[in-house]
This record gives C-alpha cells, structure tokens and sequence, in this order.
C-alpha cells in the first residue's frame, strides 16, 4: 500500500504486518503527471521491512493516525536513504 493510503494505519494496526518501504526514483516527467522520458534511468530500492508495533486497538481513531504517521516517517526517511544511496542527487 503507498504511505499516503487514508487506511494504512488501519491495515498496519489489524494485520501486524511489516513495513518494507520501496522508492522509486526518476520515474517522474517534467510534470509529476507525465511519464518519464523515453530511456530515462529508472531506479528502485527495497529498504528492510519495519515492524511498528500496534499494541492498541486499530479502531480507535489515535491509533490509526498515530501508525499513519509513523509509516509516513518511514517511508520519508527511506526516500532520503535511497537519495544518498544515488550520490545525493534526485
């Protein structure tokens, strides 16, 4: 599921299921709605999965939002992993 998923605290917090941000860079036109370029560098990175630990229950609202943002933070911090990786240049 993409990080920005209004039920991603939902999943996370029911199913306890890991966390394994995928980046993709350059897949991107000039306009973030076009497609890349023809022979565009294409380039994706697997980062290790997370467990977020859910000890509350996942209908309560804190909680969902609560997980949402934790998995927000780590798909960030993958993204800026994965720049550094590309020799910080995106």
């Amino acid at each position: 599921m993409a990080g920005s998923s209004p039920f991603v605290g939902y999943v996370a917090a029911a199913s306890g299921a890991l966390v394994m941000p995928v980046v993709v860079l350059g897949a991107d036109g000039s306009v973030p709605t076009d497609p890349p370029r023809p022979r565009s560098r294409i380039d994706v990175f697997f980062l290790p999965p997370r467990n977020l630990d859910a000890s509350a229950t996942p209908l309560r609202q804190s909680t969902r939002s609560a997980l949402a943002e934790r998995i927000r933070q780590h798909m960030s911090d993958a993204e800026q992993e994965a720049v550094m990786r590309m020799g910080g240049a995106a």
